[in-house]
């Protein structure tokens, strides 16, 4: 694993104390037009969670997914982390990390 994946998880495990009930964080690629193959890729890799299979939520929460996702993309890849509402259930209602921070008066780690 890379550093800067390393370092990205570090500042993922410091942030959950301040998310909000719905709330979650994935890594993934900086360039958002990357995110839609992204997530069929995690896809692939998340297990059924009933008949009907899962939500894209189920899918970039779950972060035993998204860390074999990223093994599979390109090692120069510009990663980010990004905060979700998951209380949206069909739209993927994103921002990132700093964003996050700044919009609810956190000290950026």
């Amino acid at each position: 694993m890379n550093l800067e994946l390393e370092k990205l998880k570090d500042i993922e495990n410091k942030i959950q104390k301040d998310l909000k009930t719905g709330e979650y964080t994935f890594i993934g690629p900086v360039d958002q037009s990357l995110l839609i193959s992204f997530v069929t890729n995690a896809n692939i890799f998340a297990p059924r969670t009933n008949f009907f299979g899962r939500n894209i939520h189920q899918v970039l929460s779950n972060k035993e997914v998204i860390l074999k996702t990223l093994q599979t993309v390109e090692s120069d890849l510009g990663l980010r982390i990004y905060v979700v509402n998951g209380l949206q259930r069909d739209i993927l209602s994103h921002d990132s990390v700093e964003g996050f921070c700044k919009k609810n008066n956190i000290e950026f780690i």
